[in-house]
């Protein structure tokens, strides 16, 4: 039965000695008070899978010793923008009067993510969490217009006359994107080019910021998958990675994009599992003297 674990001094001995059962970390927001603030709707898909959920507190000093012990990473989104201070060298981004800003969530989320990255670890980046991957690889954000497209539609539609959060509302179509030509992303749903998606976001990058020459880095490691009519990045994958993918839409609430989105990230989590696993089982059972079990031919 899978299991949703918090990462703190009390069960990090257990994750890590858990070696059969595979496990996703969430990197997880804290509220006011400390505490973690994570919707269920980003654990119940790998629940049903059979994963265990380790939830990343942001600033947990046991993340990096975690890292190597997990079979994907999930970056999801949030409530705050990544401040500019971040990419401030390459891109000037004024400030808003309703910014909020994660620092601490900022730097925590980056740290992980090249590790990740430089373990071939997969890993889902969606919202903000695509945003922390472009900054974390050498890119910069902008605040976008909403004469062409309304990229904010999203906030508009989430709550119900009571002030309850409507999921159904958040998934309000509103715009479409177009795949690139003879990309993995086109492959994945079948040749389908369009596809129309949800949008809950103020900020991203645009094709003339990702062309700039400051932007350099960020090209050398991903490609762009998919794009808004307006000139939005909406998707994209790491060269040469095995599944490293960010969406700017939210693609984690169920639907069909969803099951296409989820279903190649489970499938690269079980074959990273099965690649990494057995290899620290035998490590691990050598190390404590064990003697290894006999082949018979």
């Amino acid at each position: 039965m899978a299991n949703i674990i918090d990462l703190n001094d009390q069960n990090i001995i257990d994750i890590i000695a858990s070696k059969d059962t595979k496990k996703v970390g969430i990197i997880c927001a804290l509220d006011e008070t400390g505490s973690i603030k994570l919707c269920n709707r980003w654990s119940e898909e790998f629940l049903e899978q059979g994963y265990d959920v380790i939830r990343l507190p942001v600033g947990s000093e046991f993340a990096d010793e975690v890292l190597p012990h997990l079979d994907g990473l999930l970056m999801p989104g949030g409530d705050s923008n990544i401040h500019p201070q971040s990419y401030e060298d390459r891109y000037q981004r004024p400030l808003y009067g309703d910014d909020t800003f994660d620092q601490e969530r900022d730097a925590f989320s980056f740290d992980l993510f090249k590790k990740a990255y430089d373990m071939d670890m997969p890993v889902l980046g969606i919202c903000r969490g695509m945003q922390e991957m472009i900054v974390a690889s050498g890119g910069a954000l902008r605040r976008l217009p909403t004469d062409m497209v309304d990229h904010t539609l999203g906030y508009k539609t989430r709550f119900k006359e009571d002030g309850s959060l409507c999921l159904k509302g958040l998934d309000t179509r509103a715009h479409h994107i177009s795949i690139s030509n003879n990309s993995d992303l086109l492959e994945m749903f079948n040749g389908t080019n369009v596809l129309y998606v949800n949008s809950v976001h103020k900020e991203g990058i645009t094709r003339d910021m990702w062309d700039a020459q400051e932007m350099r880095p960020l090209r050398d490691t991903f490609s762009i998958q998919a794009m808004a009519p307006d000139g939005v990045v909406e998707a994209i994958q790491a060269k040469d990675k095995s599944c490293i993918w960010g969406f700017q839409a939210h693609f984690e609430i169920a639907g069909p994009m969803h099951d296409v989105v989820y279903s190649n990230f489970f499938n690269h989590i079980d074959a990273y599992h099965e690649r990494h696993r057995p290899k620290n089982a035998k490590n691990d059972s050598q190390h404590n003297g064990d003697q290894p079990d006999m082949v018979v031919a």
